[in-house]
């Protein structure tokens, strides 16, 4: 059996380190909803859309959603309600767990396709991708895009607004037919 939580780490740090090992010893996976080890910029931007659901879900079929916390200071002077889901919605709330996990925790999980990040092939081309579980080959192919990463360099408006007016001229062109394209 495999258990898998996913942590809110911006308000983790209430817990004990000791908690988190303990969990990882008993074979718990942890995926940490914002990394906080990561460059600061992307967390900045992260830090509000924080992962606050508070859902169990034991082998697809039995639920427990609401508002429950977790903390002791909680236990005390606070309701929360909490539901118990069976049946079909069960699984839909599997899905929807597993769905988050694969996007956020995108080292077990990869896919590799002839879609680029367009509008075309988002909603007009016949595009193809294939989807692949491996934690090895999805590492690989991880580190190949940070190490293609290195290698760009962002535009800045300063740069854009020195381009001569033949290559603004060439941009709105472009701008005009890439949907076609």
């Amino acid at each position: 059996m495999t258990v898998r939580v996913v942590i809110e780490n911006v308000t983790h740090f209430t817990q004990p380190l000791k908690f988190y090992e303990d969990m990882r010893a008993q074979g718990v996976r942890i995926l940490y909803a914002t990394d906080m080890y990561r460059p600061l910029e992307p967390i900045i931007r992260e830090i509000n859309n924080r992962e606050h659901r508070k859902t169990t879900i034991i082998d697809d079929r039995i639920v427990s959603t609401g508002g429950f916390n977790l903390t002791e200071k909680y236990l005390a002077d606070w309701t929360d309600i909490h539901l118990r889901i069976t049946g079909p919605a069960a699984a839909s709330y599997a899905r929807l767990f597993y769905n988050y996990w694969h996007y956020f925790g995108d080292d077990e999980f990869c896919a590799v396709g002839s879609a680029n990040i367009v509008i075309r092939s988002m909603y007009v081309n016949y595009e193809n991708y294939t989807f692949i579980y491996g934690r090895d080959y999805t590492l690989k192919m991880k580190q190949m895009h940070l190490e293609r990463e290195k290698l760009c360099r962002q535009l800045t408006l300063e740069e854009a607004d020195g381009w001569s007016r033949w290559r603004r001229f060439l941009q709105r062109v472009a701008n005009i037919i890439h949907p076609l394209m």
